[in-house]
C-alpha cells in the first residue's frame, strides 16, 4: 500500500484514460452511493494516483473519482506515488481485491488479462494471488489469449520466489517418474519411500487415501486439473504432486470468504455505530466477535504446505490430506 501523505489534487489533472481502471464498467450505483456520502459530508478515503512526472495515473478509487465529478467537486484527496502508467495498472490489479464493490466475473476476467499482457512470464498461481482469484480462471483466460495470438505460448513460468520453472518439462517427469514397490505399487519418483500401508495392528490414519499416481499431463496449464509446476503452496514452493495441488489451487476460495466476512463485519459495524434502527437488535459485542472468529477459523483452514512430517503422502498428523495449515507447520518447528 502506498505510503505517501494524502493531498488535494484537481480532478482534471488526474488521468483516467490509460488502461488503469481494472473493472470493466463503471458501477452508476456505488458512483450514487459515494456521492450521496460527500453530500452528508463524510470523507472517503483517499484515491491512489501514480506521478511519472508528465502525468497523474489514477490507481484506485475510480467510483470515487466520478462520485467527486458528479457532485461538481473540483479536487479529491490523493495519496501521490512516483511511477509510471504501468506501475499504477500493476497496483490497481490488486487493489481492487480489498474495494467495498466485489469483483464481478467480467472484472476479474478483465484484471487477469491486463496482468497476463504486462507479465505473461508470471505463474497462473502468482497472477492469481495478485488479482484475487481462482489460478484455474488465469488458466483458462491464458489459454483463450494465447489461442488469439494476444499472448506468446512459452513453457516457462515465473513463480512467486522469483524462480524461473520449465512446465514441459517437468510434465514430463509426471508422465515418466515412477517408482515402483515389490508388490507392484507405484508412487511419485520425488518422494525418498513408498506410503506407509496399514497393516491390521496399524490402523489407518483418519481420511488416508490409497497411493496416488501422478495425472499425467501434456504441459498445458489450460486444463481442469492443475498440472505440477502450476501451484505454489504459502511458502511459494512448487507443489509437486496433482493431489496436493488441487486442495493449493482451491485457496483462494478460503481467501475470497474471508474477504467477504471482513466486509460483512465492516458494514455491520459503521450501521451499528451509526446507531441505524435497522440493526438495533444486534448485540453489537456479540455479532462482530461472531464475525471476527468465522473469519479467524476461515483463515486458519488455509493450506499452508506439504505436510513435514510424511511428504505428503497421508499420516496422522495431517489428517491423512497430505499437506498442513500454517499453525501445524509452525507447531511442528516448536518441537
Amino acid at each position: 500500500m502506498p505510503a505517501g501523505r494524502p493531498r488535494n489534487l484537481n480532478l482534471s489533472d488526474i488521468r483516467i484514460d490509460g488502461g488503469t481502471q481494472v473493472r470493466a464498467a463503471i458501477n452508476d450505483a456505488t458512483v450514487s452511493d459515494y456521492a450521496d456520502a460527500i453530500e452528508r459530508g463524510e470523507k472517503l478515503p483517499a484515491v491512489i494516483v501514480y506521478d511519472d512526472g508528465s502525468a497523474k495515473w489514477l490507481a484506485d478509487g475510480f467510483h470515487r473519482w466520478h462520485a467527486h465529478k458528479r457532485r461538481g467537486s473540483k479536487q479529491i484527496a490523493a495519496q501521490v506515488e512516483q511511477g509510471s502508467r504501468d506501475d499504477a495498472a500493476w497496483y490497481a490489479l490488486a487493489a481492487n481485491r480489498a474495494n467495498g464493490l466485489p469483483l464481478s466475473q467480467a472484472d476479474k476476467r478483465r484484471a487477469i488479462g491486463i496482468a497476463l499482457k504486462m507479465r505473461p512470464e508470471s505463474s497462473n498461481n502468482s497472477i492469481a494471488k495478485h488479482v484475487g482469484c481462482s489460478d484455474h480462471t488465469v488458466s483458462s483466460v491464458r489459454s483463450e489469449m494465447e489461442l488469439t495470438s494476444q499472448i506468446a505460448k512459452s513453457p516457462n513460468r515465473v513463480g512467486s520466489d522469483g524462480r524461473t520453472y520449465n512446465t514441459s518439462s517437468n510434465s514430463q517427469i509426471a508422465k515418466c517418474s515412477t517408482k515402483q514397490t515389490s508388490d507392484g505399487r507405484q508412487y511419485p519418483a520425488h518422494r525418498e519411500s513408498p506410503p506407509v500401508v496399514p497393516t491390521d495392528d496399524q490402523p489407518p490414519s483418519v481420511g488416508e487415501s490409497p497411493p496416488h499416481v501422478p495425472v499425467a499431463t501434456d504441459g498445458d496449464e489450460s486444463t481442469d486439473v492443475p498440472t505440477l509446476a502450476s501451484v505454489e503452496d504459502r511458502l511459494g514452493q512448487l507443489v509437486m504432486d496433482d493431489r496436493l495441488a488441487e486442495a493449493f489451487s482451491r485457496d483462494a476460495e478460503l481467501v475470497e470468504l474471508c474477504t467477504t466476512i471482513s466486509k460483512i463485519k465492516s458494514q455491520v459495524n459503521k450501521a451499528i455505530e451509526g446507531k441505524d434502527p435497522l440493526y438495533a437488535d444486534l448485540v453489537p459485542n456479540q455479532i462482530i466477535t461472531d464475525l471476527t472468529n468465522v473469519r479467524r477459523q476461515l483463515n486458519a483452514a488455509r493450506p499452508f504446505t506439504t505436510c513435514p512430517y510424511c511428504g505428503g503422502d497421508g499420516c496422522q498428523a495431517c489428517y491423512g490430506r497430505g499437506w498442513v495449515n500454517e499453525l501445524a507447520y509452525k507447531a511442528k518447528g516448536r518441537h
